[in-house]
């Protein structure tokens, strides 16, 4: 399992994430302007993994670089799976650097 997948079996179980946008998390994939009929969240890989860490002159550990947009026609509605996306990015170890929200 990549990490894109990792990331997105772990926003599904998140109850409120599942039941808002379920069928509506996409990689790479943006919705086309003004279509926006439920909450939509898209993951974006901004580099390819960065080797980060060293043991013997080899790689031990990666970094990875997300981009997590959340757009819904409700900001409060936004506001929340913003927070639980965050939640869940956390647990995976994967701090936050910049959350846009639509």
């Amino acid at each position: 399992m990549d990490m894109l997948d990792k990331i997105y079996q772990e926003l599904i179980t998140d109850e409120y994430i599942k039941e808002q946008a379920s069928g509506r998390i996409k990689f790479y994939e943006y919705l086309a302007t003004g279509n926006v009929t439920g909450p939509y969240i898209v993951i974006d890989p901004l580099s390819p993994p960065i080797p980060s860490d060293y043991g013997d002159n080899e790689p031990i550990s990666d970094e990875y670089l997300y981009q997590v947009d959340v757009w819904t026609k409700n900001r409060k509605t936004t506001k929340e799976i913003a927070k639980r996306v965050q939640a869940v990015m956390r647990s995976l170890w994967l701090w936050h650097l910049w959350w846009r929200c639509g």
